[in-house]
């Protein structure tokens, strides 16, 4: 069962990114950047048909200013950045938790094009680093005696909801006290 489980987690870890030199330096229009994320990140989707990012998920992420807005009808490299960071969040947070996320960093005069290329390369530093010791910690983590029986099964699938859900929590506490800013902007 823990090997399964490595190999699951190795699957996980090594599934497609985007990294920062891969983003076009050229605009894109809304067709192209579909396109792009569908391209480079497909093998991230749980069923083929699933979508990565549709128009409207990207629409409703500038209109709700979790994106900077475009200007014209194109997306340049700091939007599609911005796109590429949301999709890191989405499945964990809400979209009023990512506005309040985002429009802090908008606030922040120092954090331009530059500092969120800057982010989005030290999250990907951080994922390489992630496919080293997620496996193993998890496997490390996981009680010795498994066997791989239905009760065993449900074990290790409590067990690693327990992990999502810790995990989840302190990215609530991070939000909840260090990205206050736009929450009392309002």
């Amino acid at each position: 069962m823990k090997e399964l489980i490595k190999q699951y987690a190795n699957e996980v870890v090594n599934e497609s990114d985007v990294f920062a030199h891969q983003v076009p330096s050229i605009p894109l229009y809304m067709d192209q950047v579909l396109m792009m994320m569908d391209q480079m990140l497909s093998d991230n989707k749980r069923n083929e048909d699933d979508k990565i990012m549709t128009k409207t998920m990207i629409n409703n992420y500038s209109k709700e200013k979790i994106i900077r807005p475009i200007k014209g009808k194109t997306y340049p490299k700091e939007q599609l950045i911005q796109l590429l960071m949301v999709y890191n969040m989405k499945n964990c947070l809400t979209m009023q938790e990512m506005k309040q996320v985002m429009q802090t960093m908008y606030l922040d005069e120092q954090l331009d094009e530059a500092g969120f290329l800057r982010c989005y390369e030290r999250l990907m530093h951080f994922k390489e680093k992630g496919k080293e010791v997620l496996p193993n910690a998890l496997v490390s983590m996981l009680e010795d005696d498994l066997v791989g029986n239905k009760e065993d099964d449900l074990v290790t699938l409590l067990c690693l909801c327990t992990v999502s859900n810790q995990l989840q929590k302190i990215a609530y506490k991070l939000i909840d006290e260090r990205f206050r800013a736009s929450k009392d902007a309002k």
